[in-house]
């Protein structure tokens, strides 16, 4: 503010005197004119030798007037013996100027200084008129006029220092705010976001803040996959040392569920058995399908019946926690280009999260649709579990995060995967009053995906 300070009192001082000045100058220049008129028409007829004449003219114009020729005073407004000095001045003053036709000015130095104005009387050639106008009206009247204007000048002065000041921090202090939360970015933490609004400033916020949101996209892309190569390297391991073993368990707890009598104890057994391997089965091929590249092998598939095909895998795992599944399968959507053995491991493993979110009882609802433009297949599955609290929801496709207590938190990681690979996406939000909706949605047009 300090340059546009100087500048403003520079400029403001600057306009001061110019308009003093020529105020002042056309001030005097209008009185000496009148004056100047007054003594051409004093100067003419018998006007300058008549006194009740020149009392009236000093009444109109303010001025004092002197009338003489060689020998002597003539008349005069003047007091002839109180200002005799004055009189005697204008005369000899007056008698030292060669006059023409056109009256001839003089200012007349004395206490008060007059402006004097002489000129020759029509009808005598031998006697003078002079009109003689005191300067101190005229000073006082500028003096006044120089008041009010640099009056007026420091005022406008202040207005512009107050107006800057307001006008400074309107703009300083959203930079210093946005300065301030620009600070806070290098912290760790969780920084908010700056504010925002419809000025400069504010839209330099807006960018600030869509940059701030590309950053920690970005540092959560890496995160993640730092997380999937190790899950990769995790998922190796697990293929080598756990597969071969659960193959032979598994095989086993088929014969005895072949040979056990129909609703016998070992049947049963036998059927639990099957069921928590198959769990095992599903976490070690997420694992592997963490660790393996989504390539995929499209072709036209009806995603109805994938969902079927998926719903009649987790029939059982339903029977047993007693949950209820309904259907609302849209009929006649078109043919889906898509890699059916992947998406069905997408489905499932979304339907089989829903499931054990329900942990006993409840309902699982599978919905599909085509989207509002016809340019998508939309799977909903919707349960009425204990649901997502937010943090749990942003956080819900990052790997080896779970909020289940025997959850290894890759089914959804796979899923959005191979969901992504489609060219698709996947989402989490909470339902009313409780219970969490997957949202699946699939391009019908093969664009720029991986396969």
């Amino acid at each position: 503010m300090l340059p546009f300070a100087a500048l403003a009192i520079i400029a403001t001082a600057a306009v001061a005197l110019v308009a003093l000045s020529v105020t002042s100058s056309a001030l005097s220049s209008h009185i000496r004119r009148d004056v100047v008129d007054a003594t051409r028409v004093v100067s003419r007829g018998g006007f300058a030798t008549t006194p009740g004449i020149l009392s009236a003219i000093r009444q109109m114009t303010g001025a004092e007037v002197v009338t003489f020729d060689t020998a002597g005073l003539v008349a005069t407004t003047l007091d002839p013996s109180a200002q005799a000095d004055l009189v005697q001045r204008v005369i000899s003053g007056g008698r030292a100027l060669a006059l023409g036709d056109a009256p001839v000015e003089q200012q007349l130095e004395n206490a008060p200084p007059y402006y004097v104005a002489y000129s020759k009387v029509a009808d005598r050639p031998d006697t003078v008129v002079a009109l003689l106008l005191e300067n101190s009206e005229m000073n006082a009247a500028t003096r006044r006029l120089t008041g009010a204007i640099l009056g007026g000048a420091f005022l406008s002065l202040a207005l512009t220092i107050v107006v800057g000041q307001f006008v400074a921090r309107r703009v300083s202090n959203p930079i210093s705010t946005l300065a301030r939360f620009a600070d806070t970015v290098s912290s760790p933490g969780d920084h908010g976001r700056a504010p925002t609004g419809d000025d400069e400033v504010g839209r330099l916020g807006a960018a600030f803040n869509h940059m701030l949101e590309r950053l920690e996209q970005a540092q959560g892309a890496v995160v993640r996959s730092e997380k999937l190569a190790l899950a990769g390297l995790f998922a190796a391991r697990v293929a080598h040392d756990v597969r071969n073993p659960l193959s032979s368990l598994k095989l086993q707890a088929q014969l005895i569920h072949a040979h056990a009598a129909p609703g016998s104890d070992e049947r049963s057994m036998a059927e639990a058995m099957l069921l928590d391997i198959d769990q095992v089965e599903f976490v070690v091929t997420n694992l592997l399908d963490l660790a393996r590249e989504v390539r995929l092998q499209r072709t036209p598939a009806a995603i109805n019946a994938l969902i079927e095909g998926v719903l009649r895998q987790v029939a059982p795992q339903c029977a047993h926690r007693h949950i209820a599944v309904s259907r609302h399968l849209a009929p006649d959507l078109p043919l889906v280009p898509l890699d059916p053995d992947r998406m069905t491991q997408a489905l499932r493993n979304v339907i089989v999260n829903a499931v054990e979110a329900l942990r006993e009882r409840g309902t699982l609802a599978v919905w599909s649709h085509l989207s509002a433009d016809g340019r998508e297949v939309i799977v909903d599955v919707d349960d009425d579990g204990v649901g997502l609290d937010p943090e749990a929801a942003r956080r819900a496709f990052d790997p080896f995060v779970s909020t289940k207590p025997d959850g290894v938190g890759l089914g959804l990681v796979n899923a959005r995967s191979v969901v992504e690979g489609h060219g698709g996406t996947i989402t989490l939000e909470p339902r009313r009053p409780a219970g969490t909706r997957a949202t699946i949605r699939i391009p019908l047009e093969i664009g720029n995906t991986n396969g």
